[in-house]
């Protein structure tokens, strides 16, 4: 099983988010991790600094969603650990 949250160009555009899709991928914990991202773009935006995200993949979606729609990020790379294998 893969998540991918690097969908072609083609595919990006087509992807229809019901309101079951968005409350599935979303949640309150991903409204958390976005408004903590938002603060640290309004706040550091002038600056060169990276930023690690742990979080399940699950989540990756609605949270690259999220930073699509509120700033125009696109994904460009991103590196994957296993912290735990249960």
């Amino acid at each position: 099983m893969e998540q991918n949250d690097l969908p072609s160009p083609t595919k990006e555009d087509a992807v229809d988010w019901s309101p079951e899709l968005e409350a599935a991928f979303g949640g309150e914990r991903d409204d958390r991790l976005l408004a903590v991202l938002s603060r640290l773009h309004e706040e550091r935006t002038g600056e060169d600094i990276e930023v690690a995200v742990v979080c399940g993949a699950a989540h990756v979606p609605a949270i690259v969603r999220g930073l699509m729609d509120r700033y125009g990020y696109r994904p460009r790379s991103a590196d994957w650990l296993t912290v735990a294998d249960l």
